[in-house]
């Protein structure tokens, strides 16, 4: 009888065990999103004041110094490059990066003229965490922060891997 007892109990131990680890494993790293929420908020807060900057190096008191900044400019309709330059196709990209205690973030921002709309994004890699944020220009052409939040990058890898049907 005791047999048939774990027979029936090692499923459920199983997947109770697989919980936890999911939760314990899948989920952002404490370190980055506290390195990476005072950044985005200032750079939203910045767009927020005085709209999309030239350069992300140009943003004043930024908590961590910015290094290899650059930026593109592509035009793009439903995802696709154009070959023609259409100004309200517009997207501008601007990429940075920083070092924090030895570690290197990566910063990353877009700006699509179509949806009036600009995303944050600070990530590390090693981590496999990070924190975005997205404005969107509301009907007085004035940015507002839609969200900001954190999340784990690599979902579809072992076993935080989502389930499919």
């Amino acid at each position: 009888m005791k047999f048939l007892g774990w027979v029936i109990a090692l499923p459920f131990i199983v997947l109770a065990l697989y919980t936890a680890a999911r939760f314990v494993k899948c989920r952002p790293d404490g370190e980055v999103v506290r390195v990476a929420t005072p950044m985005v908020e200032k750079i939203a807060d910045y767009i927020v004041e005085h709209g999309v900057p030239e350069s992300l190096a140009n943003i004043p008191g930024l908590p961590y110094e910015l290094e290899g900044c650059s930026k593109h400019i592509q035009y793009e309709k439903n995802g696709e490059i154009l070959a023609m330059a259409e100004e309200k196709y517009k997207v501008i990209y601007w990429s940075c990066y920083f070092f924090v205690y030895g570690s290197q973030y990566s910063l990353n921002m877009s700006y699509d003229e179509w949806f009036k709309r600009t995303t944050i994004r600070v990530s590390n890699k090693e981590k496999n965490t990070g924190l975005g944020a997205q404005l969107k220009k509301n009907d007085s052409d004035v940015f507002e922060i839609e969200y900001i939040g954190s999340g784990y990058i690599l979902f579809h890898r072992g076993i935080c891997s989502q389930f499919k049907q």
